[in-house]
C-alpha cells in the first residue's frame, strides 16, 4: 500500500471537533490561602527540615523551593499565600531522596499530615504506605490513594494483554481489545472517583476526572509508539484507522476546569501532535501548523491554556521540523493578543522572544578549576552555549545530537567554542554530569551557575525556566538565535558555519 493511500486513510479516519462542555459546568476555585501542617512521628533527626517544592500559582509554571523547619516534637507548618487553582506540592526531608508527600492542595485547604518517615521510604511510589490525613477537603487524597492501589493491578493486566495478543499485533482485533481495555479501566477509575464525590469540591471532582483521562487513556502515545515500530505500510494504515476510535471532542468533562490540569493539557496536545505526525507519515511538521490547529479546534479558557502550554515548554518542539524563530514570535504575539486570563497573561509575558543582534548576557562564571571565564574572553569566537541539568532527558538528547552531527565537522575549527553551563544546585551534580559524558565532556568549556539555577542573573536575563536552554552567540558577543530541540543537526551546523564566515 503506497504512502498516498496511508494519507487517504488518515483523511478518512481522523475526525475531530470542538471540545464539548456537556456538563455546562463553570464553577472554579476562589482565591484563598492554604495551609499544610503535620507531624513526623518516626525517623527524625534533631537537625532535620523539610524541603518543599511547590508551584504556588507560579506564573513561570515551575516549582519554587522552601525550607520548612521541624520543631523538636516533629511538628511543621507550611503557609501558602492566596492561590486560585490546585498547586502541586512535593515534600522531602532534607538529605533524603524519597518523597514523604506528593499531592495537590486547593485554595482554602487546611490539612494535617501524620507521616512516618521510616515506613514512607518506598521502593516504588505505590508501596502501600499512605500518610494519615485530617482537615478539610482530604477526600481527594483518599481517592487518589484508592486509585493508586487499583492502578497496580491495572498495569499488570495491561502487560498481560500485550503479551496475549503479541501474535496478532497490528490487527483490528488487537486494537479493539486494547481500546476496550483502556475504556474499561477508565470506567472503573470513574466509579472509584464517584464513590468519593461527596468528599470532593465540585471543581476538584471535574479536575480529577480530566486528569484520570490523561493517565488511563494513553491512546495517542500508544499508537504513535506502535506506528514507529513497524515499516509495514498495511500495519501503518491499520494503526491510523484505529487511531480514529478515540475522540477528545466526545469527552464529558468541563473545559473550564480541565484546562487547569497540565496532564490533561498534555493529553489533548499529544492527540493533535500524533494526528499531525500520522498526517505527515511519521515525518516532522511545522511549529505554526500545530499552533493553528490548537487555536482553531478549541475555544475559551481551555484554548488559552493549551496555547500557553504549547508555547511555554521546549519539549513541545521535539517533532517540529525546520523550527522558524519568526513563526514562534508570531504565534507568541498572537497568543498574547487573544489571552484574557490574568494568570496566563503573566505566563506569556515571561516567555520572551530573543531578538537576533542584541548583546548576550556578559557572564563571568567559574570553570571546573575555579578559574572565572568571561564572555569577553571569548570575543572573536562563535559560541554555542548550552545550559543543562543532571537528569534532564532533553539536555542529554541535544548533546547527543551535538556530538554526532556537529562536533565532528567543527573539531578543528579554532573560532568555534561549545560552552556548557550547568544549572544544578551542587557542584557534585555538576561534576557527575560532566563525568557521565551525557551532557558535555571535559574537552569543552564547562561553567557553573554557582548553585543558583534559575535565580542566577544569567537565567533571569533570558527568562529561563527549564533546561535545556541553548543559544548561539556571534564573534562580537551578540545573540544570533535561540536553538530549539526540534532543529535538525544539519540546520544547526549550517547556522554555525554561516556565523563562522561572517565578520
Amino acid at each position: 500500500m503506497a504512502t498516498k493511500t496511508i494519507r487517504t486513510f488518515y483523511n478518512l479516519c481522523i475526525c475531530v471537533g470542538m471540545f464539548i462542555n456537556t456538563d455546562a459546568f463553570a464553577q472554579t476555585w476562589p482565591n484563598l490561602p492554604a495551609k499544610i501542617s503535620g507531624k513526623i512521628i518516626n525517623g527524625l533527626n534533631s537537625n532535620d527540615s523539610i524541603v518543599v517544592n511547590i508551584n504556588e500559582d507560579n506564573p513561570k509554571w515551575s516549582y519554587k523551593k522552601k525550607i520548612v523547619p521541624i520543631n523538636a516534637d516533629g511538628f511543621f507548618q507550611i503557609l501558602l499565600d492566596t492561590i486560585h487553582q490546585p498547586s502541586a506540592i512535593r515534600m522531602v526531608i532534607k538529605g533524603r531522596n524519597y518523597m514523604i508527600f506528593e499531592r495537590e492542595i486547593e485554595p482554602g485547604d487546611s490539612l494535617f499530615l501524620e507521616i512516618d518517615a521510616v515506613v514512607s521510604n518506598p521502593a516504588n511510589k505505590y508501596s502501600g504506605y499512605m500518610p494519615k490525613y485530617s482537615g478539610n477537603n482530604v477526600g481527594k487524597y483518599r481517592c487518589d490513594d484508592s486509585i493508586a492501589i487499583f492502578r497496580q493491578g491495572w498495569d499488570n493486566q495491561r502487560k498481560n494483554l500485550y503479551n496475549q495478543f503479541v501474535a496478532c499485533r497490528y490487527s483490528d482485533e488487537y486494537y479493539t481489545k486494547l481500546y476496550e481495555f483502556l475504556q474499561t479501566g477508565y470506567g472503573k477509575v470513574i466509579m472509584i472517583l464517584d464513590n468519593f464525590k461527596g468528599q470532593l469540591s465540585p471543581a476538584m471532582y471535574e479536575y480529577l476526572k480530566a486528569r484520570y483521562i490523561a493517565f488511563y487513556v494513553p491512546w495517542s502515545s500508544t499508537l504513535r509508539s506502535e506506528y514507529s515500530q513497524t515499516n509495514n505500510l498495511d500495519n501503518k494504515a491499520r494503526i491510523i484507522k484505529n487511531f480514529g476510535r478515540y475522540q477528545p471532542s466526545k469527552l464529558v468533562v468541563s473545559p473550564d476546569i480541565a484546562g487547569y490540569d497540565t496532564f490533561f493539557l498534555g493529553h489533548l496536545f499529544s492527540h493533535i501532535q500524533v494526528e499531525t505526525w500520522f498526517e505527515y507519515d511519521g515525518k516532522k511538521y511545522s511549529f505554526k501548523l500545530i499552533y493553528e490547529k490548537l487555536k482553531s479546534r478549541y475555544s475559551g479558557f481551555l484554548r488559552e491554556r493549551l496555547l500557553a502550554y504549547f508555547l511555554y515548554w521546549p519539549g513541545n518542539m521535539l517533532y517540529v521540523e525546520n523550527y522558524d524563530p519568526a513563526d514562534f514570535a508570531a504565534c507568541l504575539a498572537d497568543a498574547k493578543s487573544i489571552t484574557k486570563d490574568p494568570w496566563l497573561k503573566k505566563v506569556l509575558a515571561q516567555k520572551t522572544f530573543l531578538k537576533s543582534g542584541t548583546a548576550a548576557y556578559p557572564f563571568a562564571l567559574p570553570d571546573t578549576s575555579g578559574k572565572i571565564v568571561k564572555l569577553a574572553d571569548l570575543k572573536g569566537k562563535v559560541i554555542l552555549l548550552d545550559l543543562w541539568g543532571l537528569g534532564c532527558s532533553g539536555c542529554a538528547q541535544f548533546y547527543q545530537l551535538f556530538e554526532k552531527e556537529i562536533q565532528p565537522h567543527l573539531a578543528n575549527e579554532p573560532n568555534f567554542k561549545f560552552v556548557s553551563l550547568n544549572a544544578d544546585n551542587s557542584t557534585e551534580r555538576w561534576t557527575t554530569g560532566i563525568k557521565s559524558g551525557k551532557y558535555t565532556n571535559d574537552h569543552h568549556i564547562n561553567l557553573y551557575l554557582e548553585g543558583k539555577g534559575v535565580k542566577h542573573p544569567f537565567a533571569k536575563f533570558y527568562s529561563i525556566v527549564s533546561a535545556p536552554f541553548i543559544i548561539l552567540i556571534d564573534k562580537q558577543g551578540n545573540l544570533i538565535t535561540k536553538i530549539e530541540l526540534g532543529l535538525s543537526g544539519a540546520e544547526l551546523l549550517k547556522t554555525i558555519k554561516t556565523a563562522l564566515i561572517a565578520q
